[in-house]
């Protein structure tokens, strides 16, 4: 018996495909790195956060805002919210909003359809972030994987680069 890994073992004979597939990649000694990849996560696909963070490592100045829908009235309602104290994010700046804040200034939807009663975004929400470039177009960062707001999640961090106008795309640089 021929031992790849702790983890795996390989009979004589033919290697299964995924064994193949595994020990290539780690034998492989100069295999490129991979953009950070979302966690194996259970049939929900989702992550948890109470922070969300983004990175301007673009040649222009940004805004950073949270975004999310929800049922209000019997309608679904997009919700974008800046956080109380919004500056503008130079090149190389980074922002951290924290989720549990209030003081939301909301910039699509109403206060009534967007937050709570006491003035927080809903927990066990879906959220994202999303960039606005300042003079350019907003890049939502919204991703397959879910990110659900709650108090005792990790801080979700996201980055942009290029210019005002290309390959600005807004990416994940770490999940929580």
């Amino acid at each position: 018996m021929m031992r790849l890994s702790p983890f795996m073992a390989v009979s004589q004979g033919a290697m299964p495909a995924c064994a193949l597939a595994i020990a290539t990649i780690l034998l492989a000694p100069n295999a490129a790195i991979a953009a950070p990849q979302a966690p194996a996560l259970s049939s929900a696909h989702h992550v948890e956060a109470s922070k969300l963070r983004y990175h301007n490592n673009g040649s222009y100045t940004a805004y950073f805002h949270v975004e999310y829908k929800r049922d209000h009235d019997g309608k679904r309602v997009q919700c974008r919210l800046a956080p109380p104290k919004t500056d503008l994010i130079p090149v190389g700046g980074n922002k951290t909003i924290d989720l549990s804040g209030t003081g939301w200034f909301v910039r699509n939807g109403s206060d009534s359809a967007c937050l709570t009663e006491q003035g927080h975004i809903p927990l066990e929400t879906e959220v994202w972030g999303r960039v606005r470039i300042f003079g350019g177009e907003g890049q939502s960062c919204r991703k397959s994987t879910k990110v659900i707001y709650t108090r005792a999640g990790g801080t979700m961090k996201y980055r942009s680069g290029g210019t005002t106008y290309n390959n600005n795309r807004c990416k994940v640089s770490s999940w929580p």
